[in-house]
């Protein structure tokens, strides 16, 4: 005898600019949701026209959708206080151009009375001009 679980869907909003991180490299992230809440996720190839969300699909059982939402929020979450964190946010807003991301890392110019220095990837600091 076989007991079929009703299947629920639901649908969870995410950045466009975040579905990578809900994707993983070579899907390795949304595999391990699908496998551990036995749930289907479906990503759109694009966003909506005019929108900066992509709305996922997922179906399952009740808890199994849920437990999916609640990764998705928490991935997106931890995106946006990353970006936060590494101040980010404030670079692109217009800030003198006071930090260079490269490679990853932040790195900060800093000018002393007229003589500019940068600081290197190992806190070596090096006069401006001298590499």
């Amino acid at each position: 005898m076989s007991l079929l679980l009703p299947l629920f869907s639901t649908a969870s909003k995410c950045p466009d600019k975040d579905v990578g991180m809900i994707i993983g490299r070579g899907g390795c992230v949304i595999k391990q949701m699908q496998s551990s809440t036995r749930c289907r996720i479906q990503i759109p190839p694009t966003a909506a026209p005019g929108s900066i969300y992509r709305v996922i699909g997922v179906i399952g059982s009740a808890a199994g959708c849920q437990s999916v939402k609640q990764m998705i929020e928490t991935i997106v979450a931890e995106q946006s206080s990353q970006s936060v964190m590494s101040g980010v946010a404030f670079s692109q807003g217009g800030m003198g151009g006071q930090q260079q991301q490269m490679g990853g890392q932040q790195y900060g110019q800093q000018g002393h009375y007229g003589a500019q220095q940068q600081q290197g990837a190992y806190g070596q600091q090096a006069a401006y001009g001298q590499q």
